[in-house]
């Protein structure tokens, strides 16, 4: 048992000598070609089905991750994948938070596969900020963690991030960021229709009209002002001649006040992210 131990590793330390001598003297290494095209070329076997193509690299649980201390500007460009969210992340690994493969770029890990830039405005129904994207709700800058409030500055967000609230995107020329306008709209009377509203009465030509002297109603009262089963007094005042008798229209707006008017189209409701890192 023991000779054949020992004949295992002899058969590994030849192999092992085997590929670095290749790799010293070709400065190029194959695994399944003879002519390899890269520094490492590696070639399945794509023709045979029950043999398993691919490259596994390291298999960490995020804890594992988090208490390695040997990662340096020497590791840079190292690849893993993260196959758990266990542990709280430190400096290094704050990045560290989905399962999948991370890159370290020599200060911290990395998400492979993302393609956000800091500063990326997205659209979304979560409710709360996720994977370094933050909702823009108002808040205090102050309450982001270090890294986004960098960010937050360098893009010239100022103490408040904004707020989306009820607002639309658009490339107006104001302050990237900014937060203006209303949805809300007043018309002002010279924004009216160029339409006059009066009238007069129908023309019928020489007729008399009456003038009342006065009214008595059932108890004895006299006015001028003839109710339902009053008596009236009256007399002719003569032709006046052919004539209009004017009317009078109530304003068009009869509410004593002008109300805005809502501009707001029929909207899908969600919120607004930012993309600061995290």
């Amino acid at each position: 048992m023991f000779f054949n131990k020992n004949k295992k590793i002899k058969r590994l330390s030849v192999l092992i000598f085997v590929i670095l001598a290749s790799a010293n003297l070709f400065a190029q290494v194959g695994i399944g070609t003879t002519d390899p095209q890269s520094t490492l070329d590696i070639n399945g076997s794509p023709s045979i089905a029950s043999e398993v193509d691919g490259l596994l690299p390291p298999r960490l649980l995020r804890s594992e991750l988090i208490a390695k201390t040997g990662y340096g500007a020497h590791q840079m460009g190292i690849i893993i994948y993260v196959s758990d969210l266990s542990g709280a992340t430190n400096t290094q690994t704050r990045n560290v938070t989905e399962v999948g493969f991370y890159y370290f770029n020599g200060n911290m890990w990395g998400k492979m596969g993302s393609n956000n830039s800091s500063g990326d405005i997205k659209s979304g129904i979560q409710l709360t900020d996720h994977d370094g994207w933050i909702r823009l709700d108002g808040r205090a800058k102050a309450t982001l963690t270090v890294t986004q409030q960098v960010q937050a500055t360098a893009l010239g967000i100022g103490s408040l991030l904004p707020n989306a609230d009820n607002a639309y995107l658009s490339q107006n020329g104001a302050a990237l960021g900014s937060v203006s306008g209303s949805n809300n709209r007043s018309i002002a009377r010279s924004q009216l229709p160029l339409f006059t509203l009066g009238g007069s009465t129908n023309t019928e030509g020489d007729h008399a009209d009456l003038d009342i002297i006065g009214s008595y109603s059932a108890g004895g009262n006299t006015d001028t002002n003839i109710n339902v089963n009053d008596w009236a007094v009256i007399r002719s005042v003569g032709t006046i001649g052919d004539h209009d008798h004017v009317i009078t229209t109530d304003n068009l707006n009869n509410t004593g006040s002008q109300q805005t008017l809502d501009i707001t189209p029929v909207s899908l409701s969600v919120n607004r992210f930012i993309y600061l890192e995290n």
